[in-house]
């Protein structure tokens, strides 16, 4: 995460073009800065802009930007469908017989299932948070990359060692993300 915010725009070359600019705006405001109201405001426009170019969900940055709207919002099972359905069109983006131009990076699989794992945490279900950070670890071995989520991993342990809490509130994470 960049620690300078993206400049900010007011002309775009396209639509795509100011999702990328929301995208990267909302993603700086609320992982990277925690201002979820801030962040708010990018989200709505960011929604907007998704709807209207990307309706059935076929765009891979179209489905990142709903993940991330849904997360903003507050709507964590949103957000998690939206990150399950962007890590299948991550995985079939990073087969060899797709044409380079348009081939992901592995670890961008990696990177989503570690997000997909945050949300479950967030959510309060640790046991599923840690089932897909193992699938993650599984897959950074099959395919050679270091796996990053170790510490999250022993922050999830350490949090299902420890008593739950008196009013049965779920996991307290929102404002202490870390990618």
């Amino acid at each position: 995460m960049t620690e300078k915010a993206p400049p900010t725009r007011r002309k775009f070359s396209g639509i795509w073009d100011q999702i990328n600019y929301l995208y990267d705006k909302t993603l700086y405001w609320s992982w990277g800065q925690g201002n979820w109201r801030k962040a708010q405001r990018f989200a709505d426009r960011l929604k907007r802009l998704v709807v209207k170019a990307d309706p059935k969900g076929e765009a891979l940055l179209g489905v990142s930007s709903r993940a991330l709207a849904a997360e903003v919002d507050g709507d964590l099972r949103k957000a998690i469908r939206f990150r399950q359905r962007e890590i299948k069109m991550m995985r079939r983006l990073t087969q060899p017989d797709v044409p380079q131009f348009a081939r992901l990076s592995l670890d961008e699989v990696s990177s989503g299932l570690d997000r997909l794992a945050i949300h479950y945490w967030d959510l309060g279900d640790l046991p599923k948070a840690l089932q897909t950070l193992e699938e993650s670890r599984r897959y950074c071995a099959e395919h050679g990359l270091p796996f990053d989520g170790q510490d999250v991993v022993d922050e999830i342990r350490s949090e299902m060692q420890a008593p739950p809490p008196r009013n049965g509130a779920v996991s307290q994470r929102r404002g202490k993300r870390s990618y």
